[in-house]
């Protein structure tokens, strides 16, 4: 098996769509750095006493990052599952005796390595950009880095519950329909205003921060916020019941359907 996951990342990794997407988020974190370099954001904006390159530098890339799910998770999304299906390559494996709970692990896999890897490169992007123009912006490279391997970590949890759509419909299309509603927080809005009602309001039950979304802002508020503790709780209630959890899940819909060859 390992040596179909490493044949399948090469796959993806020289896939021109997936090439393309990273070369635009690259580009993106550039032109903000350069942007940051060239034309400092005014002190109102910055919300800094002394403005300066670094607050514009962490904003710039901020607004750049705001792609990143979008540039990274949709183009391995699409390399991994949309082609599986579309090639026939899963019935291809299936028929030679690969079980359905192994070739699920194994594109869970391949989507982790790929996803970590984006993650280095972006960091190593982030760093580059700094070096370049010349900018020591501080407590911002630490904010931005960060921000990163958040976002990384949220694209795999999304990717992950859209599996239980993928495998249960076979319909790689809708899979990536779930992702992108949960990349834009549609389920997460509706549920806060669940958080409304009455009863929960009294009690100040707040579901909003047990969906996805809203683990993951606690997670990120608790890194933010210097209190460890809190994060690794968040964290792994995320890997538990929004990474691994939807993965078994899968496993067991996608055992008892019956393959559309």
């Amino acid at each position: 098996m390992r040596n179909c996951i490493m044949a399948d990342i090469r796959r993806v990794q020289k896939k021109r769509s997936f090439l393309i997407c990273l070369a635009i988020e690259a580009a993106l974190l550039v032109l903000a750095g350069l942007l940051a370099y060239a034309v400092p954001l005014p002190i109102s904006m910055t919300g800094s006493e002394k403005g300066g390159t670094a607050p514009s530098m962490e904003i710039y890339i901020m607004i750049a990052f705001f792609f990143y799910p979008l540039f990274v998770g949709i183009p391995i999304f699409s390399a991994i599952y949309s082609d599986d299906f579309k090639s026939r390559s899963m019935q291809t494996a299936i028929g030679f005796g690969i079980t359905r709970r192994k070739l699920i692990w194994a594109r869970f896999f391949e989507v982790l390595i790929l996803a970590l890897e984006t993650a280095v490169l972006f960091t190593a992007i982030v760093y580059a950009v700094d070096l370049w123009t010349g900018i020591s912006f501080g407590d911002a490279t630490d904010m931005i880095l960060k921000q990163v391997w958040i976002k990384d970590f949220e694209i795999i949890g999304f990717l992950s519950i859209s599996l239980i759509i993928v495998y249960g419909t076979q319909k790689p299309g809708s899979g990536m329909v779930l992702y992108i509603l949960l990349l834009m927080g549609v389920f997460s809005a509706l549920i806060t205003l669940a958080d409304m009602i009455p009863f929960f309001s009294r009690n100040h039950i707040k579901i909003s921060e047990y969906v996805p979304s809203g683990v993951v802002s606690t997670m990120q508020k608790a890194i933010f916020g210097d209190d460890p503790g809190k994060a690794v709780i968040a964290g792994l209630c995320f890997t538990v019941f929004y990474i691994l959890l939807p993965v078994i899940l899968s496993i067991r819909i996608f055992e008892k359907k019956e393959l559309d060859f």
